[in-house]
């Protein structure tokens, strides 16, 4: 039978938190977006499906973040480097110590990571994906999984974008060629593999 993975992107303090400063419109829906994502770490961990938190952080003086992130970096000010508050993922989202967590320097989890080696061994076939932004690091992952040959499903309130009005036109680009988008509730009623 096909596995599936949870992949959480960028559920971090410095997007999400309401002190955090990188979040843009998200620490407005924060409460609504993490309950979605607890709901779905959940229902993963109760079916044994792997769990697998994807994090965005840099060495400080971001020598290995993107240029557009180098060309920022005193707007940066020390925002996710790796060890920081910030770059930490958020609290109560139902993370377990036995969960993966992969860091990543770019928008997809699998540029530059090991994701796709430690999916391969895992046998997964179908990512269920959750998390920040939408049109950033979502959709960049979500497509490089479809480049891939994985299967993709996108729970549509367990995803927020920066900037609110980015969400919706990135779901229907992704769910035109690359992805499955559904609900919450449509994941919950559906057995693990279908």
């Amino acid at each position: 039978m096909p596995q599936d993975a949870l992949l959480v992107v960028d559920v971090q303090k410095e997007v999400l938190d309401p002190k955090g400063t990188l979040g843009g419109d998200l620490p407005k829906v924060a409460g609504g977006l993490l309950a979605a994502v607890r709901t779905m770490v959940d229902w993963a961990h109760d079916r044994d499906i792997s769990v697998i938190w994807i994090r965005m952080a840099f060495r400080p003086g971001y020598i290995d973040a993107p240029l557009s992130v180098r060309e920022t970096a005193d707007e940066m000010a020390g925002r996710l480097v790796d060890g920081s508050w910030g770059a930490d993922i958020c609290d109560d989202v139902g993370r377990r110590d036995d969960d993966i967590v992969i860091t990543k320097k770019r928008p997809s989890a699998f540029f530059g990571t090991d994701l796709d080696w430690v999916l391969r061994g895992l046998g997964v076939e179908r990512l269920i994906v959750v998390g920040t932004s939408t049109n950033w690091a979502v959709e960049s992952t979500v497509r490089d999984a479809d480049s891939l040959d994985y299967r993709v499903v996108i729970p549509r309130e367990a995803t927020g974008a920066r900037m609110g009005d980015m969400h919706e036109p990135s779901l229907r680009t992704m769910g035109t060629r690359f992805a499955k988008v559904v609900s919450v509730a449509d994941i919950l009623g559906r057995p693990s593999g279908d």
